[in-house]
């Protein structure tokens, strides 16, 4: 009876594991770009390839005063109802917060061309690369 009991949670757990949602959905795989004005006045684009694989890369440029400086982050991403969720394992600009760290934006919309994420108030739009 034991192993039944066990057996039959285990199929539980890995058909929990399997939810549609819990992967990144192959629409949203891809290379996102975002352009735009940070609150110091910095110029920013920021590039994001999404994997179905569950692994994100991230590359942004900060242009302030002719001034360009780069960032490099990795990490894993994921969806749950909802919200993107990107957790960052690795990145080149030592100066933030401790790694592992995780954020989590709502997804407001996506088609083909666009994918609007929202974190806090603030809304921004994301072009696919083609």
């Amino acid at each position: 009876m034991r192993t039944i009991l066990a057996s039959l949670f285990l199929a539980l757990v890995v058909a929990g594991c399997g939810r549609p949602e819990a992967k990144v959905d192959r629409s949203l795989a891809g290379t996102w770009v975002l352009d735009w004005g940070a609150p110091d006045g910095a110029q920013v684009e920021t590039k994001q390839t999404i994997g179905t694989d569950g692994h994100w890369t991230c590359h942004d440029t900060f242009t302030l005063s002719n001034q360009v400086t780069t960032s490099e982050s990795q990490g894993t991403v994921e969806i749950r109802d909802g919200f993107l969720i990107l957790t960052v394992t690795n990145r080149s600009d030592r100066s933030g917060a401790p790694l592992p760290w995780t954020s989590r934006s709502l997804i407001v919309r996506t088609n083909d061309h666009e994918l609007v994420l929202k974190d806090g108030e603030t809304e921004f739009i994301y072009r696919r690369q083609k």
